[in-house]
């Protein structure tokens, strides 16, 4: 199946794959960013930009709401990453300048500072170690875009990239 977040509403569709039929539109919260698939059991995690969760739902043609997870207060998270081994997801929490590191088989949460203005977009090794956090402004006083790293395991920053450092516009 194929899913589809409306971000300017509150659903979730789901499309049959082969035929592109709608089998579902299902409410699932204010503003729905993006949805992934863990990779381990097929679960979908739904983050709500409109909120401070990400919806955990079943899979296939029907999915519906397992659980909501809750990522800190004011997050408002946005592009989340899952690692390949299903063991963590990492959301950047546009509203609140941190991600937030979910181990999904306690559910339990870590929230980390980024030092950057409205993380919008996570991406991680393959192997599960290291997110990139983008930050669509930087570190103050520059406020250029940045990356931070975060340590996956860990739990913890690692430090920051300046993107524009030797930017040139010239």
């Amino acid at each position: 199946h194929i899913y589809q977040t409306q971000w300017f509403d509150k659903r979730l569709l789901t499309f049959e794959r082969a035929s592109g039929k709608v089998t579902n539109n299902i409410e699932v919260g204010e503003s729905p960013s993006h949805v992934l698939t863990r990779p381990t059991d097929d679960l979908l995690y739904v983050a709500i930009n409109g909120g401070e969760q990400v919806v955990k739902m079943t899979g296939g043609a029907a999915p519906s709401a397992v659980k909501s997870i809750n990522v800190g207060p004011n997050s408002s998270p946005h592009g989340h990453f899952i690692t390949d081994d299903g063991k963590y997801m990492v959301t950047p929490n546009a509203l609140s300048s941190s991600v937030s590191v979910v181990d999904l088989d306690s559910e339990t949460n870590t929230i980390i500072p980024t030092g950057g203005v409205i993380p919008i977009a996570v991406w991680g090794t393959p192997d599960g170690q290291r997110a990139y956090a983008a930050n669509l402004l930087g570190t103050p006083p520059q406020l250029l875009s940045s990356l931070t790293v975060i340590d996956i395991p860990g739990k913890k920053k690692l430090s920051d990239i300046n993107l524009a450092a030797d930017y040139d516009p010239v």
